[in-house]
């Protein structure tokens, strides 16, 4: 129990969660993996992470799922709840996610979702050179042929070419 031990006692532990529910904010296609370091401070204990993941992400363009590997890095002081040696309660810290529980245990799964949540950028991109979708057909241009003429499709008022067509064969006074 790290919490009973001296200051500057450390545990190191490797995080191997093979099937991490994050939903609907994330979904997590591979084990979350890496090393955590966990030292005693006075009062806290700070945990530092390296951890990886397999994120699937939607592109922003076309609109596809796809995955993308993200790594982690986080450093995080975690208050308890109770005072080891009296029991009495202790002020909780600003952010309940880095409570240490009462029963004394040291959950990081919300710490870890939020620094993914860093991670997934806000205009995710399957590829760079991704086309995304035909504004009118609304056909995946990387892999389906548009089946729009070119010249419906030029400019940013092509729609309204064809208020003009009409238009034009009738005359208001």
């Amino acid at each position: 129990m790290l919490l009973k031990s001296p200051p500057g006692t450390t545990q190191d532990i490797f995080v191997d969660e093979a099937s991490p529910q994050f939903e609907p904010d994330l979904f997590i296609r591979s084990p979350i993996r890496g090393p955590v370091h966990l030292m005693r401070t006075q009062r806290d204990i700070v945990a530092r992470g390296d951890l990886m993941a397999t994120l699937e992400l939607e592109c922003s363009r076309c609109l596809e799922p796809f995955a993308t590997q993200v790594e982690i890095h986080f450093e995080e002081v975690y208050r308890p709840s109770l005072d080891v040696a009296t029991g009495a309660p202790l002020k909780p810290p600003d952010d309940d996610a880095l409570r240490i529980s009462e029963q004394q245990v040291l959950d990081l799964k919300e710490t870890v979702r939020q620094y993914l949540l860093t991670m997934v950028p806000i205009q995710p991109v399957c590829q760079p050179d991704c086309r995304g979708l035909c504004p009118n057909c609304g056909a995946a241009l990387d892999t389906d042929p548009c089946q729009c003429d070119a010249e419906s499709r030029d400019g940013p008022f092509a729609a309204l070419k064809a208020l003009f067509e009409d238009g034009a064969n009738r005359r208001t006074p």
